[in-house]
């Protein structure tokens, strides 16, 4: 019976290492969520407080790799829940709109020892009908992908990463799938986070193996 013997290249060597630390940081990763309350304006009614329910998975410890000092925060999916207050749906159906869509793009920053860089998300709104049978708030799920960041040994230490601000950009369309009509069908809401508030998301720690 005949044996072979393979010698991995260097090019190999280094795919199956960035794999490996890949699943060591999947590994590591711990459900993370907040609940932040903002102050958003709308045509028609003018500004409301809505709730942004964020939830997302992030490691508690990123090591470096020694032999580049440095380490990648791999892409994380982020969800929210938007909870709509009953105002907004009321002014909404004003206007004969019964279907919510767009993107929220969730404005976020890392906090570092060498400073701040941002980690901005876009986040689908799911195609959500506006409640007509009951009255009171009601959740505007969204989903997005927050892009991967490489950190090095000048980040070494505690990392905050805080929800910073939030802009709607809305298509909201009547039952046969037109675009409601203006100021309410297309609009951007700029919305300011509620003074007073902790905005951390997540914290963890980018060190040395060991």
């Amino acid at each position: 019976m005949n044996t072979k013997s393979y010698k991995l290249s260097a090019a190999h060597k280094a795919v199956i290492s960035t794999v490996l630390f890949a699943s060591s940081q999947s590994l590591m990763a711990a459900p993370v969520s907040t609940e932040l309350d903002f102050l958003c304006p709308f045509p028609l009614i003018g500004e409301q407080t809505i709730i942004a329910k964020i939830t997302a998975d992030y490691p508690e410890i990123l090591e470096l790799a020694p032999s580049d000092d440095s380490a990648r925060l791999n892409p994380v999916t982020v969800e929210a829940i938007t909870v709509v207050p009953d105002k907004a749906r009321q002014g909404l159906s004003f206007v004969d709109a019964t279907t919510i869509t767009g993107v929220a793009h969730s404005m976020n920053t890392f906090h570092t020892t060498a400073g701040m860089i941002s980690n901005n998300t876009d986040l689908t709104i799911e195609s959500t009908t506006i409640p007509t049978d009951e009255i009171g708030p009601f959740n505007v799920p969204a989903q997005g992908v927050a892009p991967a960041q490489v950190f090095d040994n000048s980040h070494l230490g505690l990392v905050k990463l805080t929800v910073d601000d939030l802009i709607m950009d809305l298509k909201n369309l009547k039952i046969d799938g037109t675009v409601a009509p203006a100021p309410v069908g297309e609009f951007t809401a700029d919305c300011e986070l509620v003074a007073g508030q902790d905005n951390v998301l997540t914290t963890f720690q980018v060190a040395y193996p060991g």
